[in-house]
């Protein structure tokens, strides 16, 4: 994360960075690939859609170590696979059988989201 935040500051607001911070920064795939990822998003705006997948990835490639993507992957699991009420209304179920909403969540989203990427290639 300290890399990333570097060359950022040096790529978009001109920020004089040691050698050594510089070298270490261009050897880092990830941090490369993050930093790309933040100029298109600060490109296209803060209203600009960006998919939850999309941001999962770029939240967990940013941790260095496991304690740091605990964090995420809990956002990660709240975000993704906690039932929502676009679950529940796609299936009203009583309240005794709640918990079948972790079960059909992952259904409801291939419906709503899985076969979109199929449907752009015809």
């Amino acid at each position: 994360m300290l890399w990333l935040g570097l060359a950022l500051a040096g790529k978009l607001l001109g920020a004089h960075l040691p050698e050594r911070a510089r070298e270490a920064i261009e050897s880092d795939r990830i941090v490369a690939d993050l930093v790309r990822r933040s100029e298109q998003w600060l490109r296209k705006g803060p209203a600009a859609p960006r998919s939850r997948l999309a941001e999962a990835q770029y939240a967990l490639r940013g941790g260095e170590c496991f304690r740091d993507r605990a964090p995420m992957w809990r956002y990660f699991r709240e975000r993704v696979f906690r039932p929502n009420e676009k679950d529940r209304a796609w299936l009203k179920l009583p309240r005794p059988l709640g918990f079948l909403y972790w079960l059909l969540r992952p259904l409801r989203l291939l419906r709503d989201y899985g076969f979109r990427r199929g449907n752009r290639s015809e």
